[in-house]
């Protein structure tokens, strides 16, 4: 018959402790041992393994952010183009974070929160009020043609020769020639300030658009507006004729800014060359 094993465990400052296992039962020791091993050592790993699929999930949403925040500053540039506003100062770069996350995943998030941020902030206190006002200011711009039904333009912008007599004069305006009464509709909203008859122009319509801007719609044969009536663009002003210093039926059109009378033809689209 085996004799019993002893077994000695050693214990630092201590005193040993030795016990006797017969041969029969090591195999069911190192077999209880192993599988106290693998319960411990296998949620372990599944943790370790858990981490590394944070991780990853992590870093690719940290870049996805990065690449939309990346087209976000290009689309808040371009709207800060065009309010004319300054681009801002760069931004400094983010400290390290005490996160559990990588360092690089960790310094790209925090870099996106920084620059989130920065970019709402830039947006919200200096984009976007200048935008505003930028885009009131287009709002009010007279743009196009005042009328639907044109023959064609009769009189350009400028030095003209006098269709009423000798010599050359400064042509404020732009001449369309169309069917007596035509439609003539404002370029842009605003308010009527002035309705009726003037020298030279005959019956007329002027609107104050706002940030400068002025029209005058001349020549008419029928006014359908009053003094004082806010319009919206493309409201219906009156009708062509050929009322005042007028030659035949046309419209007389004159934009003005700021007190000065510019080429009209700088606010529509493209038309003919005047005969």
């Amino acid at each position: 018959m085996r004799k019993p094993y002893t077994i000695l465990v050693v214990r630092t400052g201590k005193e040993a402790l030795a016990f006797s296992v017969w041969p029969q039962v090591v195999p069911l020791l190192l077999l209880l041992g192993a599988l106290t091993a693998g319960v411990v050592f296998y949620p372990q790993a599944q943790r370790q393994e858990h981490e590394r699929a944070r991780t990853r999930s992590l870093e690719e949403q940290a870049l996805q952010l990065q690449e939309h925040l990346t087209s976000l500053e290009a689309q808040v540039q371009s709207l800060r183009q065009r309010a004319g506003v300054a681009h801002p100062k760069a931004l400094a770069k983010p400290q390290a974070s005490g996160s559990s996350v990588p360092s690089d995943s960790a310094q790209r998030l925090q870099s996106a929160q920084v620059r989130l941020v920065a970019l709402a902030t830039d947006f919200t206190q200096q984009v976007r009020p200048e935008l505003e006002k930028v885009l009131a200011e287009e709002a009010a711009r007279p743009w196009g043609l005042p009328l639907r039904k044109m023959n064609r333009l009769s009189s350009h912008f400028g030095g003209r020769r006098n269709p009423l007599g000798a010599g050359y004069e400064e042509h404020n305006g732009l001449d369309l020639s169309s069917a007596l009464g035509t439609p003539v509709y404002a370029t842009a909203p605003g308010l009527v300030v002035e309705a009726g008859w003037a020298a030279g122009y005959g019956n007329r319509v002027v609107v104050n658009h706002g940030y400068g801007f002025y029209t005058l719609y001349g020549h008419l044969s029928k006014i359908y507006v009053q003094t004082g009536r806010s319009i919206a663009r493309d409201h219906l002003l009156g009708a062509v004729g050929s009322t005042g210093r007028s030659t035949g039926s046309h419209l007389h059109y004159t934009i003005f800014h700021h007190g000065q009378a510019v080429n009209p033809m700088a606010y529509m689209p493209p038309l003919p060359l005047a005969e």
